[in-house]
């Protein structure tokens, strides 16, 4: 490979949620505006957070909904970028060219359509889709490195020109919305609710796009001769260096001290001084790890009075569990052991129920009070766990999955009315609305130390990115009947 090769940029093409075109981008970057997320249209997207900026399809004529999607947006980022580099398919035919795309999904659409199994395609096929479309026959690259897919494609592109494999490289990257990822994204709890938003104290994940970026890469002597250096406009980027860091020292997060990325940009920038301009951060705007809090005397203040009532009422709140012989977790782990009887004596001290089911698993049943009094302060706290453990406060589709297997009255786990009865849906709603009114968070820090009265907040954990030690220390077993 030839360092001393100049590699230039020379056209540029996109498809993205304001439009298409690099100008619609263009004009929207300098507006500086807030673009709030559209809802996947998808009908089978069960999530609680379908998510995505959609490319809008007014700006795409003839193309539906069950379309290659990627593959357009990219083959019409690639005609703008063409047509923005004066080439055509007759100067392509008479250069080496190449097409290298980067892509998170690649193209989802055939195997994503309906619930999938009628036909599977290889999804990573945009790159020879796109040279097809082009008549091209030389190099065509997919690059699989989920959001560095594009920025890859770009450093490959230019280490095709550098080698003297190509003249002219077509690069760039295509996404378009896949279900598949949206929901892996909700399962780790990182998407943002609100939008995307990775720079603000608040932020909560982040919100992904469907869209196309495409540039022409030239040898700057292919330029030259093309007359595309003639202006001296500065329209014509020059690609300065490349540097690869595939940092594989956790699955989510980089080495804490940072070696990998800092060789990779210096690989790039070459010997000091730098001269830079300008940095593209990239992240996917969760935190590291946080602990949600809420203040359960404020989640009681919360709730509807009738609510409140309505589980008193009925003797407040059950919950039941199934241990089933071939699926979760079997009683014989939960409790333990292995003898019958030490479970049933087990359960009657604590005031829970237990059958025997015909399958060999057990059944368990406890009946708790949803108010109790603080043993310090002698107010009334809304202390249970009757939305955690109900099965709506569940992802859409683990519902729908558990509801495809199993009765009602036989889910691994559900909550009821202290009288057996069913609580709404709606009012577990209500419920899990409630908490959020009442949480607090804060991003853990190292060397944190948590201490929390269990009786007046509810407490959880945010998914955890690092090395961790977790030390337990428990105090006596407050009993309210003593």
């Amino acid at each position: 490979m030839n360092a001393e090769v100049e590699v230039v940029v020379t056209g540029v093409g996109a498809v993205t949620c304001h439009g298409v075109g690099a100008g619609e981008l263009w004009r929207a970057m300098t507006a500086a505006g807030t673009r709030l997320p559209d809802r996947s249209a998808d009908p089978l997207a069960l999530m609680d957070l379908p998510l995505i900026n959609l490319v809008p399809d007014l700006d795409l004529p003839g193309l539906d909904l069950r379309s290659e999607r990627a593959t357009r947006f990219a083959a019409l980022a690639a005609s703008e970028a063409l047509a923005d580099a004066g080439l055509d398919a007759g100067a392509l035919d008479a250069v080496r060219s190449a097409v290298v795309l980067g892509s998170c999904m690649g193209e989802p659409g055939v195997n994503e359509r309906g619930r999938g199994g009628q036909r599977w395609e290889p999804p990573f096929r945009l790159a020879s889709a796109l040279a097809d479309e082009l008549g091209l026959f030389g190099t065509a690259l997919d690059v699989a490195n989920a959001c560095a897919a594009g920025g890859y494609a770009l450093g490959v592109a230019m280490d095709l020109v550098r080698a003297g494999e190509a003249d002219v490289v077509i690069a760039g990257g295509s996404d378009a919305c896949s279900r598949v990822a949206l929901g892996c994204c909700n399962r780790l709890g990182a998407v943002d609710p609100e939008r995307c938003r990775p720079f603000e104290s608040d932020r909560a994940g982040t919100v992904f796009a469907g869209g196309a970026g495409v540039v022409v890469v030239e040898s700057a002597a292919h330029a030259r001769a093309c007359g595309a250096l003639d202006s001296g406009d500065g329209r014509v980027l020059s690609l300065g260096g490349v540097g690869w860091s595939c940092d594989g020292d956790h699955p989510t997060a980089p080495r804490e001290d940072g070696e990998q990325i800092v060789r990779a940009m210096r690989r790039a920038l070459g010997e000091p001084p730098y001269d830079v301009g300008c940095v593209v951060p990239h992240g996917t705007g969760t935190r590291l790890s946080a602990t949600p809090l809420a203040d359960i005397r404020e989640v009681r203040r919360a709730i509807d009075p009738a609510v409140r009532e309505e589980f008193v009422r009925r003797g407040g709140w059950q919950v039941v569990r199934n241990f089933h012989a071939d699926f979760g977790v079997p009683w014989q782990e939960a409790f333990n052991t292995t003898d019958r009887d030490a479970v049933v004596e087990y359960c009657r001290t604590k005031g829970i129920t237990a059958a025997w089911r015909s399958d060999g698993g057990l059944r368990t049943t406890a009946i708790r009070p949803v108010v109790h009094t603080h043993p310090g302060s002698g107010e009334e706290v809304w202390f249970n766990h009757a939305t955690f453990w109900h099965v709506t406060s569940l992802a859409p589709e683990v519902q729908e999955g558990l509801r495809e297997i199993f009765d009602d009255e036989d889910l691994p786990t559900n909550t009821y009315y202290g009288d057996g009865g069913r609580i709404p849906d709606e009012t577990v709603a209500h419920l899990r609305a409630a908490y959020r009114s009442a949480t607090t968070r804060f991003d853990r820090q190292r060397d944190d130390v948590l201490i929390v009265d269990n009786t007046l907040p509810a407490h959880g954990r945010e998914p955890f990115t690092g090395p961790r030690k977790i030390a337990v220390a428990m105090a006596e077993v407050y009993d309210p009947a003593a």
